[in-house]
């Protein structure tokens, strides 16, 4: 009898199915048979016995590999999309932590990685030691994270649980941009989930909002419809004393409901030495799934523009 209950209590779970597989040239291809070459070739051509081997020739035959490299995608389709919840979550605010990636040790930039956990009302509470509910991880191309580093183009993958063996809820896409308060080249990021658009953020170029030393950004649903918009000011104690205030956004509800805040945690010894991010995100309570996905988007957006920094230097 109760496992008739629980079947009719348990909401039916969306069925990803592939739609197409489709192939694409790599952009960076001429560059990966470059590379190639210089670790290959040149190492080797000291040796005496293949010291025939011509090197133009060998260079060319590795740029052409590199041109016919072929990446694969996979576009996956959900039969319940529409009323799939992405962020499958209750909480009125969460706690966005940065996760160190090893291989900064040796001055290159990683691949950016964040855990997600739940929290409670106080804004200055950032206790991250609660259970994960999503783990963020990024996919993006070798070369653009070594020459491009903060302004490279990047997905998010968000994965439920607390590793990204979980099922991905939702990714975010943000295109290559250029870092700074400049008027061209602005970040935007989109959100999509199951093969539909969620919405965008865009952090836009406004004369007055810089002349002000502020910063905001605009928080589009799936119909381009403005939810939320955030805003902060630059004169704040913790952009120049990281380890003692904190950074705080407010978040304007266009819909006419309550509003929320996304806070950038003030950092511990670690976080400092390590160039480690922490965010809060307080939803307004009145918030949807669809709204927590916008505004979890809108607090990356935030780290990639204005607190990530460039580790290739190091």
């Amino acid at each position: 009898m109760k496992s008739m209950e629980m079947a009719k209590v348990a909401p039916e779970m969306p069925v990803a199915q592939v739609e197409a597989v489709t192939t694409t040239k790599d952009r960076f291809g001429p560059a990966y048979g470059a590379l190639f070459f210089f670790l290959l070739y040149l190492p080797i051509s000291s040796y005496q016995h293949i010291s025939h081997v011509q090197s133009p020739p060998f260079f060319f035959i590795m740029c052409y590999a590199g041109v016919n490299h072929r990446a694969y995608t996979l576009t996956l389709s959900s039969s319940h999309a529409a009323s799939f919840s992405p962020t499958r979550t209750n909480k009125h605010s969460v706690v966005i932590t940065q996760e160190f990636a090893p291989v900064e040790l040796f001055g290159l930039e990683g691949k950016n990685r964040y855990r997600v956990t739940a929290s409670g009302p106080d804004p200055k509470d950032m206790n991250n030691e609660a259970a994960s509910l999503f783990y963020i991880h990024e996919e993006s191309n070798c070369c653009e994270r070594i020459f491009c580093s903060v302004n490279r183009s990047l997905t998010l993958h968000v994965h439920e649980g607390g590793t990204r063996n979980g099922n991905v809820l939702f990714s975010m896409v943000k295109p290559f941009h250029l870092q700074g308060c400049i008027c061209c080249c602005r970040p935007t990021m989109e959100i999509h989930s199951g093969g539909n658009r969620l919405g965008r953020v865009e952090d836009p170029f406004e004369c007055e909002v810089c002349l002000s030393c502020n910063v905001n950004q605009n928080l589009y649903n799936e119909t381009n419809d403005l939810n939320f918009t955030t805003y902060g000011t630059l004169c704040q104690p913790g952009w120049c004393c990281p380890c003692f205030c904190p950074i705080t956004f407010n978040v304007k509800n266009h819909k006419g409901g309550s509003d929320g805040q996304i806070i950038k945690g003030y950092q511990n010894l670690i976080e400092l030495c390590c160039q480690l991010n922490r965010f809060k995100v307080i939803f307004p309570p009145e918030a949807t799934e669809q709204d927590k996905t916008l505004l979890i988007g809108a607090s990356m957006l935030l780290d990639l523009e204005y607190f990530e920094q460039n580790k290739n230097q190091n």
